[in-house]
């Protein structure tokens, strides 16, 4: 078989076993790249999103918006290409030399301190954020939405046995700003560029194959 075709057929047969998914075809587009990119069919079942959340970020990819990425490996997950089509920037600050230095002096993590300078470089911006691997960095966005920063979307998906699962409950049940979010300890770099790539394709017009 050709690659495309193995991919196609992929893309099929996870939308067959997906027939009775009980979100929107929206959701159901993003939850098919998840499993897709992760063969992992709990994801149907644990995904949440905030009723808001696609529109949300489709409004913020279409408007030229800003992506806050916690940590590299999931950054270099998504379509560059389809981002630069639309005219999205993103950021992402693990690797800051000030980050860097203000972990090394305090007991913060450097993906919590991200957060904290995308806030402060980004005040005026509603950004999607997205947090990958570090649920100190889904904590320390909370902390700034609870204090009125109002990111357009957040998609919490850390990864761990520890504080990942409270971290992706907390950003569910906070209740100011839209989410995408699986409370359980799966997640990973993986999901989080699976999820934003669903959503460029959508900003793009194009199939979600």
């Amino acid at each position: 078989m050709r690659a495309t075709d193995i991919y196609r057929a992929s893309f099929a047969l996870i939308r067959q076993q997906l027939s009775d998914f009980p979100g929107t075809l929206r959701e159901r587009d993003v939850v098919e790249r998840i499993i897709h990119a992760t063969a992992d069919w709990d994801f149907a079942h644990v995904m949440r999103f905030h009723p808001e959340a696609v529109d949300q970020a489709l409004k913020t990819l279409l408007g030229q918006g800003s992506v806050i990425v916690d940590v590299r490996m999931a950054l270099a997950g998504m379509d560059h290409m389809r981002m630069a089509k639309l005219g999205v920037q993103t950021a992402c600050y693990i690797d800051d030399v000030e980050v860097t230095k203000e972990a090394a002096r305090t007991s913060v993590t450097r993906a919590a301190l991200g957060i904290r300078k995308a806030v402060h470089d980004n005040r005026g911006d509603a950004p999607i954020v997205v947090v990958a691997n570090a649920p100190t960095a889904l904590f320390e966005a909370l902390e700034w939405v609870n204090q009125g920063w109002r990111p357009a979307v957040i998609i919490g998906v850390p990864v761990g046995f520890i504080m990942a699962q409270e971290s992706k409950e907390a950003l569910i049940d906070n209740g100011r700003v839209p989410y995408i979010a699986n409370p359980t300890p799966k997640g990973g770099s993986p999901v989080a560029a699976a999820i934003m790539n669903a959503l460029l394709r959508m900003a793009t017009g194009e199939s979600p194959w």
